[in-house]
C-alpha cells in the first residue's frame, strides 16, 4: 500500500514499515507505529531549524518525535 504521509510515498507491504520507520501497513490502511509518542516540545528560534528564510528571527514550536518522515538534505 502506498503511504500518503510524506513526499517519499513508500510502497509498504502488509506488516512492513516505510523508509522512515514510523508507519506500517495493517490490513486496510497505514498506521503510525509510535502514535502519540513525542520526545520533546519546545519553543525555538527559527534559525535552529531548516526553514531559516521563512520568517527570520521568529519563534516557533518544535515538536520532536521518535522518527522522521523526510530525508531532507541539510536537515539538522
Amino acid at each position: 500500500m502506498k503511504c500518503p504521509v510524506c513526499e517519499i510515498g513508500c510502497d509498504i507491504p502488509e506488516g512492513g514499515v516505510g523508509r522512515c520507520g514510523m508507519y506500517t501497513c495493517l490490513g486496510k490502511g497505514i498506521a503510525e507505529i509510535h502514535g502519540n509518542s513525542y520526545m520533546a516540545v519546545m519553543p525555538v528560534s527559527m534559525e535552529t531549524i531548516p526553514i531559516l528564510h521563512y520568517i527570520p528571527g521568529a519563534k516557533v514550536l518544535q515538536v520532536s518525535s521518535v522518527g522522521c518522515n523526510f530525508s531532507c538534505r541539510g536537515c539538522i
